[in-house]
């Protein structure tokens, strides 16, 4: 991603009012995320367990405060091409348990 089509996503993100950010996979987190803070370069930075993948972390992106919400790619997920078996279990095991908590937290924030 170049650095106007960041801003372009970046215009849309402030324009929709939107409070969370979805990443699948690394590179919406290494093209967009990045650039904003340090703390987080790939999917793997938000943690493997059941207490980080698929949670909502609190995050500044251009100055403004949101949630970002990680989740491995569908390719991954989807065990389609090169998959990891252990992105594809940890995202099972997250479907089945904290999605919905997550998905209900976030219609009612």
């Amino acid at each position: 991603t170049n650095e106007i089509r960041r801003e372009e996503i970046l215009d849309e993100l402030i324009l929709s009012g939107a409070r969370v950010l979805i990443l699948l996979g690394d590179k919406p987190i290494q093209w967009f995320l990045s650039s904003f803070t340090d703390r987080w370069k790939r999917l793997s930075d938000f943690g493997r367990d059941g207490q980080s993948y698929g949670q909502l972390h609190d995050a500044q992106v251009a100055g403004k405060e949101m949630k970002v919400l990680p989740l491995a790619h569908p390719r991954q997920i989807a065990k389609l091409g090169q998959s990891s078996a252990d992105w594809y279990e940890c995202h099972e095991t997250w479907r089945k348990g904290s999605a919905g908590k997550i998905a209900l937290s976030i219609k009612t924030d």
